[in-house]
């Protein structure tokens, strides 16, 4: 046997998942440069070296879309301002700037979002060619709408 027996990084979009034709990103375990899209830990800023006394107690961003809207998963100690629970996800709409309690855990928001739902949650924000100017765009770029839709 020759060559190198490790196992080999696949290649192609690795950092998170793309949903809805790429308004929704949900953010993963490595950066993909491929496409733009940043880690969960680099979002997040984790730090760089282990730390095991490091904690995200206020919580995790999870997803964002390309309105600027934010999933994040409240922490231990979610911060004065944030509805919810600990543990639960919550949403921040750019729209109103504020925050709204999705009442799902972060396993039931994982299943809500890749079941069909997120046209019903994003209705009335969606134009003729949105599918084109997504599309046009990196993971990490977001479309700006004055005044907000």
């Amino acid at each position: 046997m020759t060559g190198d027996a490790r196992p080999r990084r696949p290649r192609g979009p690795r950092g998170g998942i793309l949903l809805y034709d790429g308004w929704l990103g949900i953010f993963g375990g490595s950066p993909s440069a491929e496409v733009s899209l940043p880690s969960i830990g680099q979002v997040n800023a984790f730090p760089v070296d282990v730390d095991w006394t490091w904690t995200p107690t206020e919580g995790l961003i999870v997803a964002n879309d390309v309105l600027g809207g934010v999933f994040f998963l409240n922490g231990l100690r979610p911060a004065a301002g944030r509805p919810g629970v600990p543990g639960e996800v919550i949403y921040f709409d750019p729209r109103s700037s504020d925050w709204t309690r999705m009442r799902l855990s972060h396993r039931e928001w994982l299943t809500w979002s890749v079941s069909g739902e997120l046209p019903h949650f994003y209705d009335g924000l969606l134009w003729p060619r949105w599918r084109e100017d997504v599309a046009a765009l990196r993971s990490d770029q977001w479309i700006a709408v004055l005044p907000s839709l």
